[in-house]
């Protein structure tokens, strides 16, 4: 099986996908409209993504720190790629990342961890799509005890 662009360069960044459940029973993880797809609120998954110290759960500066958080949120970046690979097969054929929710627990006080936790995944996009992983972004207080969870919508080459 050929690799995809994208996918060399996850390959580089030292990055595996992991499996991702995408049938669900009332909901659907990917909706497409036209050249835009929605991409449900997704976390980390736990069985196939490795957290630091196993750490899914808990509030960001007490539980867990920000280079935790961190590293939780690039693994439920890693969990979007995923389910857009088995919607669509091939990573290369998503064009722009358009707008990106983060969701992140024990939001309050300064906005300036969640940011730098928020702009891991930001970041991640960034690096493999260049200027058309830049999305607009807005931050959350996650009603889960989740770490961090995102939904995304992309946009589709033609």
């Amino acid at each position: 099986m050929n690799m995809t662009e994208i996918e060399r360069k996850l390959k580089q960044l030292g990055y595996d996908l992991p499996k991702v459940p995408m049938d669900m029973k009332f909901w659907a993880r990917c909706s497409r409209v036209g050249k835009l797809v929605f991409m449900g609120t997704t976390g980390p998954w736990p069985i196939l993504n490795k957290t630091v110290d196993g750490k899914l759960r808990g509030v960001i500066g007490k539980d867990v720190t920000v280079e935790e958080a961190k590293h939780t949120c690039r693994l439920a970046a890693l969990s979007i790629l995923s389910g857009l690979k088995n919607e669509f097969g091939d990573l290369d054929k998503i064009d722009r990342i358009v707008k990106l929710e983060v969701y992140l627990s024990g939001m309050g006080g300064s906005p300036d961890p969640y940011v730098e936790v928020a702009d891991a995944a930001s970041e991640l996009f960034i690096q493999l799509y260049g200027d058309n992983g830049r999305a607009t972004r807005t931050m959350t207080p996650n009603i889960s005890d989740y770490i961090a969870e995102i939904d995304i919508v992309a946009s589709l080459k033609d």
